[in-house]
C-alpha cells in the first residue's frame, strides 16, 4: 500500500491543473498559485498553454507533452523530479487525462513513489450532466467512441443494456453520424447534446436522439453526449445474472434485503421477481439457499459476534471438512435424513438434519464438546443453525437475512 498526504509533504510534486474549458474566469485561485510556483509546466500544445500563462502573466518553462510524445516526454517529466524540481500537467482545456494522454506518467510516477495531485476544476463533461435534467444518482464517463461507425457501433452495443446515464464527447464535424449510431443500437431515448459548455454560445438541446439529429448539422463547437440509460424493457440481463449482483453486494456487507434494493435499483429488475429468486423456494435444498459466498460473510458475522472458530460448509464443503459416514459416531448415526461432513480430528462438523432431531443433535453436540459444530436445517422456514460448543448463538432465518447484524437474531 502506498499513502500519500498531499498537504504534509514538501517533496517534488505532479500537479495535474485543469485549465478554463472556455471562460477564463473559471481559474480557480489554488490553480495559478500551483502554476506559479512550480518548476515546469508539462503542456498538450505550448502555444495554447502560453497564450493562457500570458494572460495571467505567468513565466514559466514548457515542456511538450502529448499523446505522440510521451514516450520521450515522461522521461523528461520524471528527469526533472529527480533533479528536484515540482511540475504542473495541463491540457488545452479542462482536466488533464480526462480523454486525454497522461495516464501512463501518472502510473510511472506512483510507482517510483513521486507525489501526484490533482486540483480541482472545470470540467465539461460534468458540468453538462448536472444541467442535463437525466438522472444524475450513477453514470459512466465514456469519452470519445471511435471515429469509424463500424466499430463505434460495436462500442455502443457493449454498452446498449446499461442501465445509467452515460456520457460521450463528441467532435462537431462527427455528430451527425454519431448521433445516427446512436439511434440504431439505442433507440430513440432521451438525450442532452451540451455545446460550447462555459463559453459566449452555450447551448442546451434536450430531447431524443431523432429529435436532435433534425438539427444537429448546423452545430458547431465542442460537445457532450448525455444519454439516459436502459430502461427495465431494454435491459435483458437474467435474473441468475442479477443473482450474482446480489452475492456481490453481500461480500461487501450489505443485508440480502439491501442487496436485492440496491441491484434491483442498479439493473431495472423486479425486486420481489430477484428476491423470491434468492429465498423462496422451501423445496429447494438449503445446500443451494445458502451460497458459498453467503456463507463466508456469516462466518464473518459470527466470528465477530464472538464464535471463534465457527465453521460453515454449505453445497461446497468449507476447507478440511470432508463427507466420511464411517468415521460418523455411532449416536449420530441414527438420527433421520442426516448427512454430516466431520474433520479427521473430530472438533469441526457440519451437519443436515431432520427439523425434528435438531434439539437431540444439539445435545449431542454440547456433550462432545465439539468447538465448532454448524447445523443445517430444512423446515418450512429454512433456516441456518451455528452453534458453538453446543450453545445456538445464531437462528438464521430469512428475517436474518432481511437485517444487517447477527446480534439482532441471537
Amino acid at each position: 500500500m502506498k499513502r500519500q498526504k498531499s498537504f504534509e509533504q514538501e517533496e517534488p510534486s505532479i500537479y495535474l491543473v485543469p485549465t478554463p474549458i472556455g471562460n477564463l474566469q473559471e481559474m480557480s485561485e489554488r490553480a495559478l498559485e500551483i502554476l506559479k510556483s512550480v518548476d515546469v509546466i508539462a503542456c498538450e500544445d505550448t502555444r495554447n498553454t502560453g497564450k493562457l500563462l500570458k494572460h495571467f502573466d505567468i513565466k514559466k518553462p514548457l515542456l511538450s507533452h502529448h499523446e505522440h510524445n510521451q514516450d520521450q516526454s515522461i522521461s523528461k517529466i520524471l528527469d526533472k523530479i529527480k533533479e528536484g524540481q515540482s511540475v504542473a500537467i495541463v491540457s488545452d482545456a479542462g482536466y488533464p487525462l480526462i480523454s486525454d494522454p497522461g495516464s501512463y506518467l501518472v502510473k510511472q510516477s506512483i510507482e517510483q513513489d513521486i507525489p501526484v495531485i490533482s486540483i480541482s476544476g472545470p470540467n465539461a463533461a460534468l458540468d453538462a450532466l448536472v444541467a442535463s435534467g437525466l438522472e444524475t444518482k450513477h453514470y459512466l464517463f465514456y469519452g470519445f467512441l471511435d471515429a469509424k461507425s463500424k466499430k463505434r457501433i460495436q462500442e455502443l452495443e457493449e454498452l446498449a443494456s446499461f442501465p445509467y446515464t452515460i456520457l460521450f464527447y463528441e467532435a462537431p464535424h462527427r455528430i451527425e453520424a454519431c448521433l445516427k449510431d446512436l439511434l440504431s443500437v439505442f433507440g430513440d431515448r432521451k438525450i442532452v447534446l451540451a455545446r460550447e459548455i462555459s463559453k459566449l454560445h452555450e447551448e442546451y438541446l434536450r430531447g431524443t436522439i431523432s429529435e436532435i439529429l433534425e438539427v444537429c448539422s448546423t452545430l458547431k463547437g465542442e460537445m457532450v453526449l448525455v444519454v439516459s440509460g436502459a430502461k427495465k424493457e431494454e435491459n435483458q440481463i437474467s435474473i441468475e445474472d442479477a443473482a450474482e449482483f446480489v452475492h456481490r453486494y453481500m461480500e461487501d456487507g450489505l443485508s440480502m434485503k439491501k442487496a436485492v434494493q440496491q441491484t434491483a435499483s442498479d439493473l431495472n429488475v423486479s425486486k420481489n421477481e430477484l428476491y423470491q429468486y434468492i429465498v423462496k423456494p422451501t423445496e429447494r435444498k438449503i445446500q443451494r439457499l445458502f451460497r458459498r459466498e453467503e456463507v463466508s460473510r456469516l462466518i464473518k458475522k459470527c466470528n465477530d459476534f464472538g464464535a471463534g472458530g465457527v465453521s460453515v460448509a454449505i453445497g461446497e464443503l468449507a476447507d478440511g471438512l470432508r463427507v466420511d459416514l464411517d468415521k460418523v459416531p455411532k449416536k449420530y448415526a441414527g438420527l433421520d435424513g442426516t448427512e454430516i461432513a466431520i474433520s479427521e480430528s473430530q472438533e469441526r462438523m457440519a451437519v443436515v438434519v431432520d427439523p425434528k432431531d435438531v434439539d437431540t443433535f444439539m445435545g449431542y453436540a454440547k456433550e462432545e464438546n465439539l468447538e465448532a459444530t454448524c447445523v443445517a436445517v430444512v423446515t418450512e422456514e429454512p433456516r441456518l443453525v451455528l452453534s458453538w460448543r453446543g450453545k445456538e448463538i445464531v437462528n438464521l432465518s430469512r428475517a436474518f437475512l432481511d437485517t444487517n447484524g447477527a446480534h439482532q437474531e441471537t
